[in-house]
């Protein structure tokens, strides 16, 4: 779809197919109706002139890949309810670039990686999710502190955070995803709040 321009999608599409605008180099901006309920995977792979996507009110998940190589992106509209957001789903983009205190964080609502080197981490207030390995092999952070605005954790957040001895979660969170902590060996107590919906292995 290397021509296409302009889409419309109406409201009621509650999915898109993976790769449906895979390399659309032409496209510049979308919005989704607020009937969507998943950004798929590889769904916007590599529109290198995307620059503005604006996201449904009832979006829950953004998948792997899902703007993976839109090197343009600079603004992307998150509503409040994502709680899952996948590996790659914003890698090579220019949202990637992370804060003064080392948080990579996309509008404000989730929490894509971590590349600082504190030992005691408060996460933002307004992050409603954490991507998947997120803070995957670090081994400086030793607590960490999450906001109430936390809905969900994805898979691997803090796998082998293996200095990590404390988390504070609070209610509100309805989702941790699988492997979420695995081989945090020194973690020995965690609170799950009484909110918790869906908890994965390990």
């Amino acid at each position: 779809c290397q021509a296409l321009t302009d889409v419309k999608i109406e409201n009621g599409i509650r999915t898109l197919g993976e790769s449906t605008f895979l390399e659309c180099d032409f496209l510049t901006e979308i919005e989704l109706p607020d009937s969507i309920t998943s950004i798929g995977f590889s769904l916007f792979w590599h529109c290198k002139n995307l620059s503005c996507v604006q996201s449904g009110k009832h979006t829950l998940k953004i998948e792997r890949d899902a703007f993976f190589g839109c090197q343009n992106l600079t603004k992307v509209q998150i509503p409040s309810c994502v709680r899952s957001v996948s590996r790659n789903a914003f890698k090579d983009t220019p949202l990637e670039v992370p804060d003064s205190d080392g948080f990579h964080i996309v509008d404000g609502k989730i929490l894509l990686s971590y590349s600082g080197d504190q030992q005691q981490i408060h996460i933002p207030e307004g992050i409603v999710a954490i991507a998947e390995g997120a803070f995957l092999n670090n081994r400086d952070i030793r607590s960490v502190v999450c906001p109430d605005t936390l809905l969900g954790i994805g898979k691997k957040a803090f796998q082998n955070c293996d200095r990590l001895q404390r988390i504070q979660l609070h209610s509100g969170l309805t989702l941790i995803e699988s492997s979420a902590f695995e081989n945090c060996r020194q973690l020995k107590d965690i609170r799950l709040p009484d909110t918790l919906t869906a908890l994965g292995d390990r």
